[in-house]
C-alpha cells in the first residue's frame, strides 16, 4: 500500500486571495475604527480636551497577470471624523498607477499617474488659528520614462508635472481667506544609473531637478515664491536571499528661491529596508527626507526627515503583534523653529478568518520644538475591524 502523505501546511492562510477579473487581480479592503485621541488639536496650552472619532479606511491593489508588460494600482485612503472636534475632520489619500511597456527585452517605458490628498498636519504651525476645518490640498500628475539595459548597467531617464490646489480657509466667524497662493506645479526630470554588482546588489546613483511655478506671480505678502532644485544621492537595492530585501541610499537636495526667501535644503536619506529575520518575525526600516512649501511669513519651505523602525512577530499564524517608532524633523527655512515629532505605537491584530480581522492599537505622539507652548502630547487608542477579500 502506498504512504500515505498528509499535505504541507499553508505557508500565508490568512493572505487575502484577491479577486480576478480577466487578467487582473483586484484585492479591496476596508477597515473601521472607533477610537480616543486625548488631543486632536495636539495643542501645547490649554484648554485641551479628547474626543472620540471614526477612522474609514478604503484599500485597493490591483497587479496584471501579463507574460509581457505590467499595470499595478494602489489606493489607501482615510477619512476620520471627531465627535467633539469637527474642525479636525479630515481626509487623506494615496493613490498611483504604474504601467510598463516592455519595448525590447532591454528596454522598457514606464509610465506612472498619481493623486494625493490631505491636510497640514495637526499642530502644524502652517495652520491659522479659529479654522473651522482644516483647508485640504490635492496633488495630482503623470510621470513617464524610458530604461535602457546595457547588459549588467542600466541606465532610466523620468520626467513628469505634479500640480497642488488648496482649499480656501474657513474659519469659525464664517469668514473665508484664499489659498490661492499656495497652489504650484512642479516640473521634475530624474536621471538614474545602476549596476548589477552581485544577485544581492544593485548599487545606483541619482540626480534629480525640479522647477515650482506658483499659480499667483507672488503671494499674500508680496513675495515671490518660484523656485529650482535639485538633489543627487548614492545607495544600493538589496536581496539577500529573501532575508533582507529592498533599497537605502544617502545624498544632498536643495530647493533655491528668490530673495528674500532663504533656500532649504541639506542631506538626505531614503528608502526602506525589510529583514526576515525568521519565518515569525520582520523588521523593517523605513526613512524619507522632502521639502514642502510654507505659507509662513518669509518662509521658503519645511525640510522634513523622517526614519522609523516596524517590528512584526506572529504569535500564531493568526494572531500578530506590531511595534512601531517614528521620527520626523522638521526644519523651517527663514526661521529659528525646528519641530521633533516623535511616534511609537503597540498594536495587535487577530485574524478571525482569511476576510475578516480584529485589530487593537495604543499609539503615543508628542512633539519637542524649539518654540514655547508648542510641545504637545497625544495618547490615542483604537479598535477596528478590516475586510479584505
Amino acid at each position: 500500500m502506498p504512504p500515505l502523505w498528509r499535505p504541507l501546511p499553508e505557508a500565508k492562510p490568512f493572505d487575502p486571495l484577491g479577486v480576478q477579473v480577466g487578467a487582473f487581480n483586484f484585492l479591496p479592503a476596508v477597515e473601521y475604527t472607533r477610537g480616543y485621541d486625548t488631543n486632536p488639536r495636539r495643542l501645547g496650552v490649554p484648554p485641551i480636551s479628547g474626543s472620540w472619532f471614526n477612522l474609514y479606511a478604503p484599500d485597493l491593489l490591483v497587479n496584471s497577470n501579463w507574460a509581457r508588460h505590467a499595470l499595478t494600482a494602489e489606493f489607501h485612503g482615510t477619512y476620520t471624523t471627531f465627535d467633539t472636534a469637527h474642525s479636525q475632520d479630515r481626509p487623506t489619500a494615496d493613490g498611483k498607477v504604474n504601467g510598463r511597456i516592455d519595448v525590447t527585452n532591454l528596454s522598457h517605458i514606464d509610465l506612472q499617474g498619481i493623486f494625493r490628498m490631505g491636510t497640514d498636519y495637526p499642530g502644524s504651525p502652517n495652520i491659522q488659528a479659529d479654522l473651522a476645518r482644516l483647508p485640504i490640498y490635492t496633488t495630482y500628475g503623470g510621470y513617464a520614462g524610458f530604461g535602457q539595459r546595457f547588459n549588467r548597467f542600466e541606465v532610466t531617464v523620468k520626467s513628469g508635472v505634479e500640480h497642488t490646489d488648496f482649499q480656501q480657509s474657513v474659519f469659525v466667524n464664517g469668514q473665508t481667506d484664499s489659498n490661492a497662493d499656495r497652489d504650484y506645479t512642479q516640473y521634475t526630470t530624474t536621471l538614474r544609473s545602476a549596476y548589477d554588482l552581485t544577485p544581492g546588489f544593485r548599487p545606483f546613483a541619482e540626480v534629480s531637478t525640479n522647477k515650482r511655478v506658483h499659480d499667483l506671480s507672488v503671494d499674500r505678502f508680496g513675495v515671490d515664491r518660484d523656485s529650482v532644485g535639485y538633489s543627487a544621492k548614492i545607495g544600493t537595492s538589496v536581496d539577500l536571499a529573501r532575508t533582507v530585501t529592498g533599497e537605502i541610499a544617502v545624498g544632498y537636495l536643495n530647493q533655491m528661491y528668490i530673495a528674500p526667501l532663504p533656500n532649504s535644503g541639506g542631506f538626505l536619506i531614503d528608502g526602506a529596508l525589510a529583514w526576515f529575520a525568521t519565518p515569525l518575525t520582520t523588521a523593517k526600516l523605513f526613512a524619507s527626507t522632502t521639502t514642502t512649501e510654507s505659507p509662513l511669513f518669509l518662509v521658503s519651505a519645511v525640510l522634513t526627515r523622517q526614519v522609523g523602525v516596524e517590528l512584526d512577530h506572529a504569535f500564531r499564524r493568526w494572531l500578530i503583534g506590531t511595534l512601531k517608532f517614528s521620527l520626523a524633523r522638521d526644519v523651517y527655512a527663514g526661521m529659528l523653529r525646528v519641530d521633533n515629532r516623535y511616534a511609537a505605537s503597540a498594536a495587535l491584530t487577530y485574524m478571525l478568518t482569511r476576510e475578516l480581522a480584529l485589530k487593537g492599537e495604543y499609539r503615543q505622539e508628542w512633539d519637542r520644538a524649539n518654540v514655547p507652548g508648542s510641545n504637545y502630547v497625544a495618547s490615542i487608542w483604537l479598535l477596528g475591524l478590516r475586510l479584505q477579500r
